[in-house]
């Protein structure tokens, strides 16, 4: 469901994957990565792609600082 979101609103937002990598502040690889479901994110990375977009950190479980 993460992954889905994540390009969901990576779309909806007009940027293609090098941009938001870069926005995410990881390498391409670990943002198709992400993005594909096969790696999930650190709490950090988390952090920053729920700025982002707007999402909440508690979205699907992370708790909030």
């Amino acid at each position: 469901m993460f992954a889905t979101m994540l390009k969901r609103d990576r779309e909806r937002n007009g940027l293609r994957i090098a941009r938001t990598s870069w926005l995410v502040g990881v390498t391409v690889r670990e943002y198709r990565e992400i993005e594909a479901g096969t790696k999930p994110p650190n709490y950090d990375t988390y952090s920053r792609v729920c700025e982002l977009y707007g999402w909440p950190r508690s979205f699907v479980g992370v708790p909030p600082e």
